[in-house]
C-alpha cells in the first residue's frame, strides 16, 4: 500500500458499545402505614382490586401503571398486591466512536476522534412514582402522580469531536522507604525492579538508577 493511500484509508478504528436492560421489578405502594406495624416507611402494598378490567401496565409517562387496579386494604392488614409485581421502563442505548490515526513523523501521531452517545436519540425513562394512595387508613385519597415518571436515564444524543496526541506511556519507579538510605537488592521493591530486563536495559531515568546500588 503506498504511503498516500494508507494515509487516507489507513489507522481507523471503530468502537460501539450497545446496553439493553429489561425494566427494574417495582412494587404499588400504599403510601402511609396501613398495616398498623408503625413503620414509618413506606412500604405496604395495597389490594388488588379485583372489579379492574384492563392491562395494569400502560407505559406512558403520566401514567406507567393504571392506579385503578389497586385500592386500599383494611385498616391493620397487609395488601395482597405482592412485592417487585410490575416492571419498570427498559433502556436501550447505543454510543459509538470513530478513531483515525494521524502520522505526522516518526515520533509524533495525532489521533481524530468522532463520538456519539445514545445514537438513536432514544428517551430512556427514569423511575417512576410508585405511590398509589396517599392520606391515612381513614381517610385516603387517590394519588394524583401514580405511575408519574418525571426524568430520564440518560441524556439526548451527544456528538463530540477531538484531535489529540495520544498518551505515551513513561517508565516510572516507585521507591518507597530505601529512597532516603539507598536501594538494596534484598528490598522488596528494588528487588522487583531488579528482576526485570527492563532496569538492565536502561528503561529506568539514569537519575533513579544512579540512586540505587546493589547488595
Amino acid at each position: 500500500m503506498s504511503g498516500l493511500l494508507n494515509r487516507l484509508i489507513g489507522g481507523w478504528q471503530w468502537n460501539g458499545i450497545v446496553t439493553a436492560q429489561g425494566g427494574f421489578p417495582i412494587s404499588p405502594l400504599l403510601g402511609f402505614n396501613g398495616s398498623g406495624t408503625g413503620d414509618l416507611n413506606l412500604v405496604d402494598v395495597p389490594d388488588r382490586n379485583p372489579d379492574f378490567k384492563g392491562p395494569v401496565i400502560l407505559g406512558t409517562v403520566d401514567h406507567w401503571f393504571d392506579p385503578r387496579a389497586f385500592k386500599v386494604p383494611l385498616a391493620g392488614t397487609l395488601g395482597n398486591a405482592g412485592r417487585s409485581a410490575l416492571r419498570g421502563p427498559g433502556l436501550f442505548n447505543v454510543d459509538t466512536s470513530l478513531f483515525k490515526r494521524i502520522p505526522i513523523r516518526e515520533s509524533v501521531t495525532l489521533q481524530f476522534r468522532a463520538e456519539a452517545f445514545n445514537v438513536f436519540n432514544r428517551a430512556n425513562f427514569g423511575l417512576l412514582n410508585q405511590v398509589v394512595f396517599s392520606g391515612n387508613s381513614a381517610n385516603y385519597s387517590d394519588s394524583d402522580s401514580a405511575g408519574q415518571i418525571t426524568s430520564t436515564a440518560n441524556y439526548s444524543r451527544q456528538i463530540q469531536f477531538a484531535l489529540r496526541e495520544p498518551d505515551r506511556a513513561k517508565p516510572q519507579l516507585v521507591v518507597s522507604s530505601a529512597k532516603s538510605r539507598g536501594c538494596r537488592s534484598d528490598h522488596p521493591v528494588c528487588a522487583a525492579a531488579l528482576a526485570s530486563r527492563h532496569f538492565l536495559s536502561g528503561a529506568f531515568p539514569s537519575s533513579a538508577r544512579r540512586g540505587m546500588r546493589l547488595a
